[in-house]
């Protein structure tokens, strides 16, 4: 049985899903007429829950067919963008901040032409919780300042392709948006366009691999990092990001939280089921940990939701705003202190 959906870009299929992807088990209705509140997306979803307290998974039903989901991202392309040209001040003074925030921890290489002083700008990274685990992903993961090839699996404009290739890393990307290969190829950066599966890498050919916001997108997760895992050299490593099910966020917005995002995420995914599908996928040794990344933009977005009904990406956000994300990004940290899965993002890796 599948019902069709009539998009802009076409009619997408999709196919009941009441059984969890991971066990098996019944998988309870967790929300009901969930929608796409962040880019019109047409169409009514639910969010299932699996009734195993072992397994917790999330997941989107019905279930978009493989071969029809690109069209759902047509949305999605409309209102992605990659700044360019010159940053706003405050923007600079973000990006001067994270570099030197990377400079004082891991010794990353200062800009030419930046002053000296501008490296202890870093310190004030230690004051936002939620951008300095932006900025530690992935160089937190990595545990020694090794050089080698890596792989950016939906690197998107490039950002942190380039951020590794600096750091002395050889880096080569996939993306299938081709406004985001675009932008990366203008940064000199060596992009691929299509899947992960249509790549025609060799096995054992990557030291590192990389995805943030990759995994929830994929109809078989388990299948996909295996493949991640051919690519790997042995005693290579996998790092990745996703939305954290058991975080402060999600129990606070509930059906409002708005890294359901629904319908795009296929699967939400939790520290335990992350490293049940890290471990089935191949890979020998698995921490997961969460983290407060971008909390308070999920915070911020998900409270316009609960108020509005939907969320402007881009839109431009008052100081009271960004002083309300940064507070509850920080009481989130703080959280993190008594209970260790509260984190906005689950961050992981994997070593073959």
């Amino acid at each position: 049985m599948s019902l069709t959906i009539a998009t802009d870009f076409g009619e997408v299929r999709a196919s009941p899903r009441s059984s969890c992807y991971l066990c098996g088990s019944f998988g309870r209705v967790l929300y009901e007429n969930a929608r796409d509140v962040r880019y019109g997306c047409p169409g009514i979803w639910t969010i299932r829950r699996c009734s195993c307290k072992e397994c917790d998974l999330l997941w989107l039903d019905p279930a978009p067919h493989e071969e029809d989901i690109a069209l759902l991202y047509g949305y999605f392309r409309e209102t992605h963008e990659d700044p360019q040209g010159n940053p706003s001040p405050l923007r600079a003074i973000s990006k001067k901040v994270t570099r030197g925030y990377l400079a004082l921890k891991y010794d990353y290489p200062f800009p030419c032409g930046w002053r000296r002083w501008e490296r202890w700008l870093g310190v004030l990274a230690c004051l936002h919780p939620a951008r300095r685990a932006d900025a530690d992903f992935p160089f937190a993961e990595l545990s020694t300042h090794t050089t080698g090839r890596l792989l950016d699996v939906g690197c998107g404009g490039g950002t942190t392709m380039k951020l590794m290739q600096e750091w002395g890393w050889q880096v080569e990307g996939v993306d299938f948006d081709p406004e985001a290969i675009e932008n990366a190829r203008r940064k000199g950066l060596t992009v691929h366009a299509g899947s992960l599966a249509e790549q025609a890498f060799p096995d054992e050919s990557f030291d590192v691999v990389v995805m943030s916001h990759i995994i929830e997108h994929v109809h078989d997760p388990i299948a996909f990092l295996r493949h991640a895992n051919r690519l790997l050299r042995p005693g290579g490593r996998i790092i990745l990001a996703t939305p954290n099910a058991w975080s402060l966020g999600h129990r606070l917005w509930e059906g409002d939280w708005v890294s359901l995002a629904t319908p795009y995420h296929l699967f939400i995914f939790n520290p335990l089921a992350l490293a049940r599908v890290l471990h089935e996928a191949g890979f020998s040794r698995v921490f997961c940990s969460s983290e407060p990344r971008w909390a308070d933009q999920a915070f911020v977005a998900s409270r316009a939701v609960r108020r509005l009904g939907h969320y402007e990406p881009h839109s431009s956000q008052s100081m009271a705003l960004r002083l309300y994300g940064w507070l509850m990004a920080s009481v989130e940290w703080l959280c993190l202190g008594l209970r260790k899965t509260l984190g906005e993002e689950i961050v992981a890796y994997g070593i073959k």
